[in-house]
């Protein structure tokens, strides 16, 4: 489980090393919105730490999904 100001370690080749989570958008709950977010929910997600020479930015704002 995710939850609000949460970090994640990224694992793709965006550039982005560890991001925050700063918002649950959307999750596939039967029973109504969850304040936590599981495997195949979209977060709002803030660049914390970045690899030089990347395209990312730190402090940028993306949808990330689990």
């Amino acid at each position: 489980m995710l939850f609000p100001k949460s970090f994640i370690r990224v694992v793709d080749n965006s550039g982005a090393k560890y991001v925050r989570c700063l918002k649950v958008v959307r999750t596939e709950s039967a029973f109504g919105k969850k304040k936590h977010a599981g495997v195949g929910d979209l977060l709002l997600v803030s660049v914390r730490f970045n690899l030089p020479a990347k395209q990312v930015k730190k402090g940028e704002v993306f949808l990330g999904l689990v």
